[in-house]
Parts: C-alpha cells; sequence; structure tokens
C-alpha cells in the first residue's frame, strides 16, 4: 500500500466518523421531532442520505484495505 492510498484511508476514516457524528445528530432530532406533523420526513431523509454515505464510504474503505483488515467503521451503523 502506498501512502497516497494510506492517506485517502485516513480521509475516509476521518469522513465517516464525522457522519457518524452527523447520524448521531439526526439520530437525536428524530426523536425529538418524531410526534410533529412538520420536519419529521426532511429529518428521517437527511438521516437516510448518512447511512448511506457512510455505508458507501465504508465498502470503499474495504476495498481498499483488503479483505483481512479491519479498515471498517461500521460495527455500529450496520445494526441499525
Amino acid at each position: 500500500m502506498t501512502d497516497g492510498d494510506k492517506a485517502k484511508m485516513v480521509n475516509i476514516k476521518e469522513k465517516i466518523r464525522q457522519l457518524i457524528s452527523d447520524r448521531d445528530y439526526l439520530r437525536m432530532l428524530l426523536d425529538q421531532v418524531s410526534h410533529l406533523d412538520f420536519g419529521f420526513e426532511d429529518i428521517q431523509k437527511a438521516y437516510a442520505e448518512v447511512l448511506g454515505e457512510i455505508i458507501r464510504l465504508d465498502e470503499q474503505l474495504r476495498g481498499m484495505s483488503g479483505p483481512d483488515s479491519d479498515g471498517s467503521q461500521l460495527s455500529d451503523v450496520r445494526r441499525e
């Protein structure tokens, strides 16, 4: 693995960490507005988009790190 590949992996892992933080914030918002008639669907859509991006980046990371590597950041995300 080249230094460039390692740098890409670090960047992807950082993006995943940020998206997980965003996901947690959106989950909190969903809990707070789930009883309202407005805003819930928009937040739910954003939440789904964040989860999709986390999964996409994790799959990209797995492809870079190989099948035996523990490069995945999705241990808690895929359970949802």
